[in-house]
């Protein structure tokens, strides 16, 4: 058990000191878009969660939206008997509504 513990010790003393150094290849120094699209890449669960914070930015701005008008068209008193025999006596009704 303590051999474990020192080589585990001692492996989070390597990543604290050297980083960068250990991610990025000789000559060229890894940039935060690299790291953070390496990870995304390496990690299913960070990409989950990414895709799940793009989602409610989706519905935050949606529900900030006005909704869409919506039209209605009514005819009454149509193709009745008698006088109102026809569309001549028909009442109609044009309506346009919005939240």
């Amino acid at each position: 058990m303590p051999l474990q513990y020192a080589a585990g010790l001692a492996l989070v003393w390597l990543v604290c000191l050297y980083p960068v150094s250990l991610f990025a290849e000789p000559g060229h120094p890894i940039t935060l878009s690299d790291a953070l699209r390496r990870a995304l890449a390496a990690n299913p669960r960070l990409t989950a969660a990414e895709k799940d914070v793009r989602i409610a930015a989706g519905r935050r701005r949606q529900a900030g939206v006005f909704p869409n008008p919506e039209a209605s068209f009514e005819l009454d008193n149509a193709f009745g008997s008698g006088e109102l025999r026809g569309l001549e006596d028909a009442e109609t009704t044009l309506q346009t509504s919005q939240l």
